[in-house]
């Protein structure tokens, strides 16, 4: 399967895998996921298994992505001279990594969509901005490959869509995208910010902290074993500190069963 239309983006890739749209409501500034104008490589492969996504594609196709974040430790891949000591053991199948192996979730989505990523991102201190220029002026094209899926700030992809035509509307495929669809009805102020002024989107968003952690109270951990693993009554009154099912429980508050 050959195209020479432009793809989707990385968010947009995503969210196929998922049953809702994950994301939130305020964008980290200038980070976002755009999409380089090329052929997409294919393979003749198997269909993917049952347990793989219906979304996925029938035909395993190879996108030459260029995603990351500015260094070496937020790549797709785990990278020799990063800040994990390869190897690295992770994950809840407490699988070994080496340098050059997809982190977790990159290599899941490549599973769950049966697609393959040829990883075409720069490496070493390299910006985002930069890095986005030099794709421009080289025709979206690293390491003697065209580029399916790149990372810009949302500004320089407006203008380069915009002006270059280079950038894939998101908006003609948004039926194709229903989590995102559905992400950008359900959060109309994020759907008009990624909006160009001709109604075009695009990029898919990049969101840090959305309804997680960053919005929680965080708190020095010694203070909180102190006050609920103190010695003596240090429940307040009236609190239920009882196991719901004794013995598999352990008891926050000292007095507690």
């Amino acid at each position: 399967m050959k195209s020479k239309n432009l793809l989707t983006s990385v968010l947009a890739i995503a969210t196929l895998a998922l049953t809702a749209c994950g994301g939130g409501n305020s964008s980290e500034a200038g980070t976002s996921s755009t999409v380089g104008e090329s052929t997409v490589n294919s393979s003749t492969t198997s269909t993917p298994d049952a347990s793989s996504s219906s979304s996925a594609p029938a035909e395993k196709v190879t996108l030459n992505m260029s995603v990351y974040y500015d260094n070496n430790d937020r790549h797709m891949k785990f990278i020799e001279g990063a800040a994990a000591k390869l190897p690295y053991t992770g994950g809840s199948d407490r699988t070994t990594y080496k340098a050059g192996d997809f982190k977790p979730v990159w290599k899941a989505i490549q599973k769950n969509l049966g697609f393959t990523i040829n990883d075409v991102s720069p490496t070493g201190k390299v910006s985002i901005k930069d890095n986005f220029t030099t794709l421009v002026s080289s025709g979206f094209k690293a390491n003697d490959v065209a580029v399916d899926i790149a990372q810009g700030n949302s500004d320089q992809i407006l203008s380069e869509g915009t002006t270059n035509g280079t950038i894939l509307n998101l908006k003609d495929y948004l039926n194709k995208m229903p989590n995102f669809n559905k992400f950008l009805n359900d959060n109309p102020a994020v759907k008009k910010t990624i909006t160009s002024a001709e109604g075009k989107i695009f990029y898919a968003p990049y969101f840090d902290g959305f309804d997680d952690i960053e919005r929680m109270i965080m708190v020095r951990q010694d203070w909180v074993e102190k006050l609920l693993d103190g010695e003596g009554q240090s429940a307040p009154e009236g609190a239920d500190t009882t196991a719901v099912v004794k013995g598999k429980y352990t008891p926050f508050y000292a007095n507690g069963v």
